[in-house]
């Protein structure tokens, strides 16, 4: 085992309950770079949100379990449908609080958490793409509803109106948006209860108790990544598993990148892109020195592992 593997991640003084649902994304590699430690510690790309987690930490002051109606709150689209100053004022602060952590301060999908997502975040600076479509009311239905299979979480816990309030600050982003319709609004209205009535739901958790969860959830991510990280240790007289042994800074996460995606497996060209972009995400830089017949032999023997 690497001294990378054994090292627990450092603290972060802040932590927002805005982040769970960015934490369920990244559980999987943030708890095995955390396998070893003996205490919860936060992954460095979750950081400056409005919780105080050192309180957490410290003083064992967590949030309590509150009810109320999700995404709750009526909602007047007359007031809401169409972009304004105040709406966007508002829009802004509420993406620095929900959204920056993956789409960046800006919008281009660059933000700290999008080294560990793949694929990338949205860049809304983009026409091209777009899995639901740029249409206001599919980009609300994407907000209200996420995107599994892209690692886009569901943020209908968000009032109604905030949300309205988000989508007009990022379309003020950049002028590839067409406008808002009023049949775009009505279809938002026919699809979506916002009289703001509906059953009463749990909408703020523990920290705690969905760190608790979110470990149960991905407890089978992090078995598959240990045995596959004995595999390789069972067969580390094989010139692929050298080859990866000295190509990774961190094996764990590594593996956990490869296992997040089917796309290398059988194209060797989209292997050497994804270790190439992954340098960050526990491969080292020194890929671009390998060989063609050491590409082959890696990619086979990743195959044959993963």
């Amino acid at each position: 085992m690497t001294k990378e593997e054994s090292t627990g991640l450092s603290n972060r003084e802040k932590f927002s309950i805005s982040a769970i649902a960015l934490l369920g994304v990244l559980a999987g590699i943030i708890y095995i770079g955390n396998a070893s430690a003996p205490e919860w510690k936060m992954h460095p790309i979750i950081s400056d949100y409005s919780y105080n987690y050192t309180d957490y930490k410290t003083n064992k002051v967590d949030l309590e379990i509150k009810k109320g109606v999700k995404g709750g709150g009526g909602v007047d689209l007359a007031v809401v449908g169409k972009p304004n100053p105040e709406l966007i004022g508002k829009g802004k602060e509420l993406f620095s609080q929900n959204c920056i952590a993956c789409h960046g301060p800006e919008g281009k999908g660059n933000g700290p958490a999008s080294v560990a997502l793949n694929p990338k975040p949205r860049n809304f600076h983009s026409p091209d793409g777009w899995t639901n479509g740029p249409d206001f009311d599919k980009m609300f239905g994407t907000l209200a509803k996420g995107i599994a299979t892209r690692g886009m979480p569901q943020f209908d816990n968000i009032p109604a109106a905030d949300r309205f309030a988000i989508l007009h600050y990022v379309r003020s982003l950049a002028g590839h948006f067409s406008e808002v319709t009023d049949a775009q609004l009505e279809t938002i209205k026919k699809e979506y209860d916002l009289s703001g009535g509906g059953p009463q739901t749990i909408v703020q958790v523990p920290v705690k108790l969905a760190i608790e969860n979110i470990i149960e959830e991905n407890k089978s991510k992090v078995e598959d990544v240990q045995a596959k990280l004995l595999e390789i240790n069972n067969n580390s007289a094989q010139k692929g598993a050298q080859l990866f042994n000295k190509l990774t800074k961190d094996r764990k996460e590594a593996l956990a990148v490869l296992l997040n995606s089917d796309q290398w497996r059988e194209d060797l060209n989209n292997f050497k892109t994804l270790l190439s972009y992954s340098t960050n995400r526990g491969f080292k830089g020194s890929t671009a020195l390998m060989s063609s017949d050491d590409w082959t032999e890696l990619h086979n023997f990743m195959k044959s592992v993963l």
